[in-house]
């Protein structure tokens, strides 16, 4: 019983300063590779897991073939990339996922730009209907014609359901379109501060009396 007691006593004391990871968005996680069995190119499809408000949204065949960290390769049957094409404002939302004040966000996404025209922005944040939390914004001024990995951290301010947003604008009409695909979004919960010098005195101690009354 007494060594049981001992046993847990430093598995607790190792156990601090771990901190946990979850995603949130990703390979098979939410559909953060655009999954569909759709066929061929599509329009204003509706996609699992997303929501897309506005016209002029594509739901391509293939998609981007980065293999990088965090996403990996995308290597789900079906899987395809979004065309965001301006035209008038659109946005693509995907399901809510559960943050807590604290946390620390990694978050990617594989994007290109394509077409000619008016330039456009994309500008990503989590949504929870009241606080915003910025991730990064694209512009098709100058933009990658191949898919390119972006990467951005953010962390929590407020606890709640948010929602990824990416949301196209720029000038009127038609213009030059964002591609994006291989989306993840990850939250690592705070570490539990390290044990202090005294507190592993004091566990060492409790051990030494546990040990002198057996």
């Amino acid at each position: 019983m007494k060594k049981t007691m001992m046993t847990a006593l430093f598995a607790g004391a190792a156990m601090m300063g771990a901190a946990n990871a979850a995603v949130l968005i990703g390979d098979g996680v939410n559909n953060g590779g655009f999954v569909s069995t759709t066929t061929g190119r599509t329009e204003g499809t509706a996609l699992t897991d997303w929501t897309i408000t506005g016209a002029k949204v594509w739901l391509n065949t293939g998609g981007s073939t980065l293999t990088t960290a965090p996403f990996g390769a995308d290597v789900a049957a079906n899987s395809r990339s979004v065309q965001l094409e301006d035209d008038g404002g659109v946005t693509l939302t995907s399901a809510a996922v559960a943050l807590v004040a604290g946390e620390s966000l990694t978050f990617a996404i594989d994007w290109l730009t394509a077409g000619s025209g008016a330039e456009h922005t994309l500008t990503m944040d989590l949504w929870d209907g009241s606080n915003s939390i910025a991730l990064g914004v694209l512009s098709t001024t100058g933009g990658p014609t191949s898919y390119t990995q972006f990467d951005s951290a953010a962390s929590v301010g407020v606890s709640g359901n948010y929602q990824l947003r990416m949301t196209l604008t720029g000038g009127a009409g038609q213009g030059r379109d964002i591609h994006v695909d291989r989306v993840y979004l990850e939250s690592t919960a705070q570490a539990v501060p390290e044990p202090s010098s005294t507190a592993l005195l004091g566990l060492g101690g409790l051990a030494l009396i546990l040990r002198r009354r057996k």
